[in-house]
Parts: structure tokens; sequence; C-alpha cells
């Protein structure tokens, strides 16, 4: 099988380690705006089948270009740039996946849809881990029940040794990390959709030690399309990020007092973006940190054969130092890299844009997560 992997940042990469090591692709092309990103990759993984190339993904026709004779095209670009990629792939009738994060832009990607059935080609987006696994996971779930009544979707990629005052270190993005805070978190409500505020809703939640109790509360983006696809059929659906205690209510507070503000103010003088200076000091104050740890839980409740249940799914990760891949990297590349497998492989076979929800074969999915060390445990209790 042929790829191309567009973004050669850290979940570029691994999504370029899952393609050459665990699904031994023949060929994995992979572009960045830099060059230098690429080839930095290539050495890092090692392999004679990962062909770097400078690509610029809002010139579409040159992604067009490069999309020939691949199986399935996979971005790992800033969420922002998807939809480039995505039309660029329709154009060149070829099977795509993304990683997503954001409901405008996934609810973009859906317009290709007629375009996509025409030219015969599967579009996956916002297949990393929140959204992505989670949201298979939790589909998992809700095939098992006659009825459901709720779903919750905890998530979160925290570093190991957390520094205060906010009990977090860097693992990913700053400036979406700021986004999934400050934006509107789409969810189901006594069956209805509905938009609600981040960082709201704060409840606790324990895992096995050294984790035990820590704090979960609304962010956006990690319901994807679940809201779309059981409103009506599901009394209550909604996403929250976990984080070590007290994290969320001091990221509140500086919200609240505007360091997230993107309009210009004077200082002394100076012309100051708040959120620019906010986001410059988090990366400034805590530094990345490769020991992470991933928190997955899914709880599904409902009924079965008359009977109230209740289903839970738990996932951890850790950082795998024989593999120099964060948790996070884990949990996200591999996840999206399962995905495009699936699609280049027939083993999704529907055409048009597709949500993960309905098209993906959650058995096979969880089998290929335990085959790279990443384990759903099971519980099931009687209520």
């Amino acid at each position: 099988m042929t790829y191309l992997v567009v973004g050669s940042g850290r979940m570029g990469k691994a999504v370029t380690y899952d393609l050459i090591n665990h699904q031994k692709a023949d060929k994995v092309i992979l572009g960045d705006l830099n060059l230098s990103n690429s080839l930095a990759v290539q050495k890092e993984i090692g392999s004679s089948n990962i062909h770097p190339v400078e690509v610029d993904v809002t010139k579409i026709q040159d992604l067009v270009s490069l999309m020939d004779g691949v199986d399935c095209v996979i971005s790992s670009v800033v969420y922002q740039f998807n939809h480039f990629v995505a039309k660029a792939a329709v154009e060149a009738g070829v099977h795509y996946c993304d990683l997503g994060q954001n409901v405008q832009v996934v609810d973009k990607a859906f317009g290709l849809d007629p375009l996509a059935k025409k030219k015969e080609i599967t579009l996956i987006p916002d297949g990393g881990l929140a959204p992505g696994m989670v949201n298979i996971i939790a589909s998992h779930g809700i095939k098992h029940f006659d009825e459901v009544d709720e779903v919750q979707l905890r998530v979160g990629g925290l570093p190991q040794y957390p520094t205060p005052p906010l009990n977090y270190n860097i693992t990913w993005s700053v400036h979406g990390l700021i986004n999934e805070y400050i934006e509107k978190a789409r969810i189901l409500r006594d069956y209805k959709i509905i938009d609600v505020d981040s960082l709201t809703e704060f409840e606790t939640l324990t895992f096995p030690p050294p984790f035990n109790r820590m704090e979960a509360f609304v962010t956006s983006g990690g319901t994807s399309t679940l809201p779309l696809t059981y409103e009506g059929k599901i009394r209550e659906l909604n996403y929250k990020t976990i984080r070590y205690l007290n994290h969320g209510q001091i990221m509140k507070a500086l919200i609240d007092l505007g360091f997230t503000d993107e309009s210009k103010m004077m200082v002394d003088g100076q012309e100051v973006i708040p959120r620019d200076l906010f986001e410059t000091l988090l990366k400034a104050r805590f530094k990345q940190r490769t020991e992470d740890v991933v928190l997955l839980k899914v709880i599904v409740t409902g009924k079965k054969n008359g009977q109230a249940v209740e289903e839970a799914y738990e996932v951890i990760d850790y950082y795998n130092k024989d593999q120099e891949m964060t948790a996070l990297m884990r949990t996200t590349g591999f996840s999206l890299a399962i995905t495009a497998g699936m699609i280049a492989e027939g083993k999704i076979q529907k055409h048009g844009v597709l949500t993960q929800e309905e098209s993906i074969p959650t058995d096979l999915y969880i089998e290929k997560l335990a085959e790279r060390g990443i384990k759903v445990e099971f519980k099931e209790k009687i209520k």
C-alpha cells in the first residue's frame, strides 16, 4: 500500500511510524511545508520506504499531483488546513482521513459527500484520540444496547509529572488546547443537540494509582459527529477533558480575566494581543515533556433485554521509550493510521464522507489497538 501523510509534526511522525512498522506500507510519502521536518522524521524512523517531500497544502494542484498512485491520504496538519487536503483528495479521487479537532471544519468536510460518492472514494474526518478513538469505543458500546440512556466520554492527555500551579505540562499544541477551552461544545441533552460552554459542569472521577482522584470538565470538539448521529435516540451524550485537580478552575479564571482575548490592546505604548502573550507564556513556563500518560474512560448506560446495564471502557497508555513515542502520539497517530489502513485495505467499503461511529468495524479496531499495546479494559454491571 502507498500512503500520503501531510504534516510531519508529532502526530504525522506517529502515523508514519505505524504505517511503516505495524502495517508494513510499501511507500509513505511524507509531505511538509518545511522539507527538513520530513527528512528528520525519515531519519528517526529509519526506513527507506519513507519519501520526504516539500508541499504547501494551500496549493491544491500540487497536492493533487502528489496523490497520483496513492491508496489513502492522511492529513495531520493543523485543523484549519484540513479542508484544502480533503478537497485535493476528492479532486484526485483518493481515499482520505484526518485528525479533525474542530466541529466547523468537520461539518464543512461533509459538504464534499456528493462528489466523494461520485468519485467512489471514502473520507473519514476526526480520527485521532478525542475525537477519534473515544468515539469509536463509544459506538462499540452503544451497539450492545437495546436502548441507550447516557454516554459519557472522558479523555485526558496528561504529564506523568505535572508542574504547579496548573498541574500541567504542554503535551500538544498550546493553540489547540486553548481552543478546546474557549469554544462551545456540542452535546446531547434530553435527546436534543445543544451547545454548552467549555470549562463548565465540573466533576471528579477516579483511575487506578497513581492517578486516583482526577477532575473533568466540558471542552469542545470531543463528541464529533456523535450528537448528529444519535439525536433523538440517546438522552444524554457528553464529552469532558480529564485533568489533575484544580487545573480547570485556574484556567477558567485566567480566561475570564481576558487572557485569551484576540483583540488588540495598548500596554505602555505597545500593541499586545492577550492570547498571543498567554500562549507564549505557557510555552515558556510549561516545557514539553515526553513522560506523559493518556487516560480514557467511556461509560454507556441503558437497557439490555429489559435490564438496566452499565458498560465501562478504560484505556491507560504511557510514553513508550523504545518507540520514542509519547502516549498522546501513540493514541492519536496510531488510531488515525488504523483508520487509514482499514480504508486502503477495503475493510471499509462504503463511499462518501462517513462518520466513524457508522463506518469503522469496532471489534477489528480494538483488536488492532491491542496489537500496538493499547489495551481497552472492559467492565459490565447490572444496575
